[in-house]
């Protein structure tokens, strides 16, 4: 898939690899302090609103009272206690995915789940090879450096994407578009260049005993690239099995800045967008958190219109998540990371435990809807009688089994 590449010169990178997020170090109290300038609401108001909200269902933190803008005075009392934190979120997930959930170790290997469901003819990244001290199995094994500088240099079909075999927040990822073999060097899309040997040396100090996967890499539909850029922003997109059919809750776009490597929020002047999950139209962008929290109306960077962009392909992409979904009845909850490209939406990972966070951050609306309640409620008690119903049948067949063993200890036989 073809990128823009110039022939400006570029800078060599000190590291290859981000492989921790950075830290923001402002503080509750400077944070505080500088809400309470903007909004003209005091402190102590706002604390004490924070307080009950981190020790009500909401279990929020006071750090994601003000990262998710709920010192907004527009917002209402029942709007504020919609919103949930990290604790809470994962508390949801749990609820429902760790009842059953023996699917969950293959949803969260990225490697196992792009095999999947390319299995099942669904759209889904190709893996070109994978960084594993063991030999053997279906993918090219690259089980030392030398293996890995090998396939840099002689056998990747580039554009390249690296990212390890379980991570998140795109820790880790690089995104290559060629080897220059003069300088014996890959240059990254930010523009940087590293020579393969320092790339390989970081990729096995920090994922040799993990795993690490070189993946070939999207590129985004027309579309969005006349929006965004040529970098691939994914959709989240979160759905939930409700037995009998497939629920899609919300859908946001992690929409990338200019020459970003990843599409994360965390990563500079990333944007995420809230997206009408039932007709693909954009709603909401927004880049940054809390106080510093920008709601932009054009993209930064090509200055193209961020509201009311019809998704291209969005009736594919939801037919794409809703059957993959369905290969997994075990686990209930899930988030989806899809790419929409000139070939089709590609799945490029799944999530046992979404980000909840994003979303709300995007949509300005809590999770603890009254829709999702209801959604939730339900779908923990039909999953709850499965998992009984299935420990009253293995029961059931244990009972059998000791009692025919005891009979035909005794009798010799069953009649």
């Amino acid at each position: 898939m073809s990128t823009d590449v110039t022939d400006a010169p570029v800078a060599a990178a000190a590291t290859a690899l981000e492989t921790k997020a950075p830290i923001t170090q402002r503080g509750l109290k400077a944070t505080v302090k500088l809400v309470e300038s903007k909004t003209g609401r005091p402190a102590a108001e706002m604390l004490a609103e924070a307080t009950k909200l981190a020790y009500g269902r909401n279990k929020l933190q006071p750090e994601e009272y003000f990262d998710l803008g709920l010192f907004d005075p527009a917002l209402s009392k029942a709007e504020r206690e919609a919103f949930v934190g990290h604790k809470k979120s994962a508390i949801v997930n749990r609820s429902l995915n760790g009842v059953l959930g023996k699917s969950a170790s293959t949803i969260d290997d990225k490697l196992k789940l792009s095999a999947l469901l390319r299995g099942f003819g669904l759209g889904a990244t190709e893996t070109q090879a994978l960084v594993d001290k063991t030999s053997g199995g279906p993918l090219k094994s690259l089980a030392t450096p030398d293996d890995a500088a090998a396939f840099l240099r002689e056998q990747a079909v580039y554009p390249l994407f690296g990212k390890p075999k379980n991570s998140s927040l795109s820790l880790g990822a690089a995104s290559i578009d060629r080897f220059e073999e003069k300088e014996d060097s890959l240059v990254h899309h930010s523009g940087v260049r590293t020579k393969v040997e320092t790339f390989v040396k970081e990729v096995f100090e920090a994922y040799g005993e993990t795993g690490y996967i070189f993946q070939s890499r999207l590129g985004p539909h027309p579309d969005l690239a006349t929006v965004s850029g040529p970098a691939v922003g994914t959709v989240r997109v979160v759905t939930l099995h409700r037995g009998s059919h497939i629920d899609v809750l919300y859908a946001l776009w992690k929409a990338p800045a200019l020459g970003a490597t990843a599409d994360n929020f965390w990563r500079g002047d990333n944007m995420i967008v809230d997206i009408d999950a039932e007709t693909g139209r954009t709603r909401r962008c927004q880049r940054g958190t809390g106080a510093h929290a920008e709601e932009l109306q054009n993209h930064p960077g090509t200055g193209a219109a961020m509201i009311n962009v019809q998704m291209p392909m969005w009736p594919e992409l939801r037919q794409l998540v809703r059957a993959s979904a369905w290969i997994f009845p075990d686990v209930p909850l899930l988030g989806w990371d899809v790419a929409i490209t000139p070939d089709g939406p590609m799945i490029i990972e799944g999530n046992t435990s979404p980000h909840h966070m994003l979303h709300q951050m995007a949509a300005r609306r809590g999770l603890l809807t009254p829709d999702f309640i209801s959604a939730h409620q339900e779908t923990k008690a039909r999953i709850t009688a499965l998992k009984e119903s299935g420990e009253a049948r293995s029961k059931s067949k244990s009972k059998g089994w000791r009692k025919n063993y005891i009979r035909n200890l005794i009798w010799g036989g069953s009649d």
